[in-house]
């Protein structure tokens, strides 16, 4: 009879396995406690400098504490350094991908069901942005992005851990990212790919055959072919929007001002807490400050606007040669 492996408290037991890949296994696990099934991960580790092994422990203990319904959820982390392993005991949800549903499924998804799974995903990254220091996913895609279809509900999986661990960049990240200058606003270029698949059916730049030109390309600020496939104008202005140049790209909560978003939901910005209101005799400082606000607001939008007039005319011709 093999030996039951458990964690340090003698919660969780690991069960049988359930997924591979290169570096990590993933195993079901009981929570004894609950009664109910987890997910039990093991991430391999070898040859990692001190300060990204500290990089790695900040984050689980960041993440740990993050309660969102749309990220999945980390219960309990340890690393194991005799073999060299981060474990860690997640939320176990849907194994269907948005990549999978729309492949089997769905395939071109529309402007609302799109606006529902956005809005969702947007929820999850805009709360690891919140974090300090933010948290960036880096990996992103219809492939780390899961629903429950009964519910239409949308979970986010865990971040990537390799760009912690060895500061690698998935080939289909956002130029700057590819330049080592990875942002939060890198994941708004991955989404914007993720919606390119939602509407098309197709993984952005899969015209080319190798992850070199692939690279290439996007650096080169080449569009994916796909976006010219893209027929509802504001599935097409989102997408260009999050594929906007990064000090042009909005933030994770100003995606919520865009068409595709605030059509369907009504999104207020948080009121300010008592606290951060200003005092009675301040009043004529605080008006000056909201005309400057307003006016670098509107500045903002109409760069945005230009912005994304140029990306259109881009997909336009794009549109032509197909």
């Amino acid at each position: 009879m093999s030996e039951q492996i458990h964690d340090p408290n003698k919660r969780y037991l690991r069960c049988e396995l359930i997924n591979e890949s290169k570096n990590k296994k993933v195993y079901r696990t009981l929570d004894k406690e609950e009664a109910i099934s987890a997910d039990w991960v093991e991430f391999a580790f070898d040859g990692i400098s001190n300060d990204n092994l500290e990089n790695l422990k900040r984050f689980i203990s960041i993440y740990s504490k993050i309660n969102n319904p749309n990220l999945i959820k980390i219960y309990k982390a340890w690393i194991d350094p005799s073999r060299h392993l981060l474990i860690y005991i997640s939320e176990q949800f849907s194994n269907v991908t948005i990549r999978n549903y729309i492949k089997n499924v769905v395939h071109n998804a529309g402007c609302t069901v799109i606006s529902k799974w956005c809005v969702q995903v947007i929820s999850a990254i805009e709360q690891l942005h919140m974090c300090d220091p933010p948290i960036q996913h880096n990996n992103l895609s219809c492939d780390s992005i899961f629903i429950d279809p009964s519910e239409g509900i949308i979970k986010v999986d865990v971040p990537i851990l390799d760009s912690i661990i060895y500061n690698s960049v998935p080939p289909l990240a956002a130029p700057e990212a590819q330049r080592g200058f990875s942002v939060p606003k890198s994941d708004i270029w991955s989404l914007g790919l993720c919606v390119i698949e939602m509407a098309t059916s197709e993984i952005p730049y899969s015209e080319f055959t190798n992850l070199a030109s692939v690279r290439t390309s996007i650096l080169a600020g080449a569009l994916p072919t796909a976006i010219a496939k893209i027929s509802d104008p504001s599935v097409a202005d989102f997408v260009t929007t999050c594929l906007l140049p990064v000090n042009q790209r909005p933030t994770a909560s100003q995606l919520h001002e865009y068409s595709l978003i605030s059509d369907f939901y009504d999104y207020k910005v948080p009121s300010p807490s008592p606290k951060s209101i200003p005092a009675p005799q301040n009043e004529d400082k605080l008006k000056v400050l909201l005309e400057k606000q307003r006016i670098e607001k509107e500045a903002l939008k109409e760069k945005h606007l230009t912005a994304r007039k140029e990306l259109r005319m881009k997909i336009l011709l794009k549109r032509a040669r197909l």
